[in-house]
């Protein structure tokens, strides 16, 4: 029988991989917000996307939001693949990758200049860089019977 803490309700292999899991989307946050730092105070350059008809200047509470909106949907598909994947971290690891190659050659299209283009791609590689591999590493390798 497996016990569990009675204020949160979670077990302590669940607890165990809560902290690395907040660790990683706090990192991923702060490599973006650097990314996108250097290439606006570095290197100048307004990082402005073409989305349909609209231009939109990104701005660094934009990226912080879509890192960690990304990371916490990556969190919870992982937590949904550990409860019903026979192989979560394998499972989740595909459709990550998956998910970050499409990103990173559709994303970075909308930018307006090439250093736009650049930077929109190296914050979408930053993201998944350190997401991908910090959230796999914490998930279970097969799902116990």
């Amino acid at each position: 029988m497996t016990s569990t803490n009675a204020a949160s309700g979670l077990t302590p292999a669940k607890q165990s991989a809560n902290g690395p899991r907040i660790i990683t989307v706090i990192v991923a946050t702060l490599v973006t917000a650097a990314v996108w730092f250097v290439a606006r105070v570095g290197f100048d350059v307004e990082v402005i996307a073409k989305t349909g008809a609209s231009e939109t200047k990104v701005q660094l509470p934009s990226v912080i939001i879509a890192t960690v909106v990304s990371g916490l949907l990556g969190w919870g598909l992982l937590e949904l693949l550990e409860r019903k994947a026979s192989s979560p971290r394998t499972v989740w690891t595909i459709v990550a990758v998956v998910v970050l190659v499409l990103s990173v050659f559709g994303g970075p299209l909308g930018g307006l200049t090439t250093g736009a283009k650049v930077t929109l791609g190296l914050l979408h590689l930053a993201a998944g860089l350190v997401l991908i591999p910090g959230l796999a590493r914490t998930a279970r390798t097969a799902r116990k019977p």
